[in-house]
């Protein structure tokens, strides 16, 4: 099986089961390897000391604040695109 890193509750790393993290990082980093991680874990999971499971889903909202322009606001674009129909003409 292979070996994930955990580091805060998550899947920092994974190496194959042939690879002694232990040999090759030393005691302090190696430790911090779990045997045993199933092939659709992946870096970013979480894991609880015996399940592994996905990272939550992040969503984004967009926020759009919605400003309402002034009269006088919309005066200048009319006269602007007034301008610059007459220009056409």
């Amino acid at each position: 099986m292979r070996k994930a890193w955990i580091k805060n509750g998550y899947v920092q790393d994974i190496c194959p089961a042939e690879f002694d993290p232990v040999y090759a990082y030393g005691e302090e980093i190696g430790a911090n390897y779990v045997t045993d991680v199933p092939d659709n874990v992946s870096n970013g999971w979480t894991f609880d000391g015996t399940n592994f499971a996905p990272p939550p889903e992040f969503v984004i909202e967009q926020i759009v604040a919605t400003i309402e322009p002034t009269k006088e606001q919309l005066l200048t674009e009319l006269q602007i695109l007034t301008a610059k129909i007459n220009a056409l003409s």
